[in-house]
């Protein structure tokens, strides 16, 4: 019996690597990480949140960003973009504040002719509706349009060479009437982009 057993092993020698034990369902935290690297090894991941500068929100916040970040490097590849990108879901009281400090210190005008040449050769590709759009209004804050309303016909005119011509299309085919404000415009341009 011994030597069948010494058989099977020297046949089916044991594996190098060392088991790892399976993963219940009802542990949330090895279902968390399970999810993550499933996220990680297909290029996708949720969304962050955003964040409006609580202290006790920036831990969980920064690691669902870091994820994010890590998942979006394909469509993203630049430094800059991932920064504005991460600006971007920084929203409303101390973070709020940050950004727009953070835009007016790099705010030159030679940085403002740049960002109104990447403004105009701005493509949205890949991206879905929401990064676009984040990437669009900080390029379009940074050449100082803040009121994107009053600024809404140069605007559109920049998103309808910036838009993929599929979402264009089916802009000018839903309706006779275009939405006739930058917040509609955005809002349609979203729900063309889901469906």
């Amino acid at each position: 019996m011994e030597e069948a057993l010494e058989d099977s092993e020297a046949l089916n020698p044991p594996s190098r690597r060392s088991p790892t034990p399976p993963s219940s369902p009802s542990d949330p935290g090895a279902m968390a990480e399970n999810q993550d690297s499933a996220a990680l090894l297909n290029g996708s991941a949720m969304k962050p949140d955003a964040f409006d500068g609580t202290k006790s929100k920036y831990i969980a916040w920064k690691t669902q960003m870091k994820l994010y970040v890590v998942t979006q490097r394909k469509r993203l590849p630049e430094q800059f973009d991932r920064v504005l990108m991460i600006l971007s879901y920084m929203k409303g009281g101390h973070a709020g504040e940050y950004v727009a400090t953070y835009m007016k210190k790099y705010d030159t005008d030679e940085d403002t002719a740049e960002a109104y040449d990447r403004l105009q050769a701005m493509q949205m590709g890949a991206l879905s509706a929401q990064e676009f759009f984040s990437k669009f209004e900080l390029c379009a804050f940074q050449v100082n349009i803040h009121d994107f309303e009053a600024h809404f016909q140069e605007l559109k005119l920049l998103l309808e060479k910036a838009l993929r011509a599929d979402i264009i299309r089916l802009l000018y085919n839903l309706s006779e009437e275009l939405p006739a404000t930058y917040a509609l415009y955005k809002q349609w341009v979203a729900r063309i982009d889901l469906n």
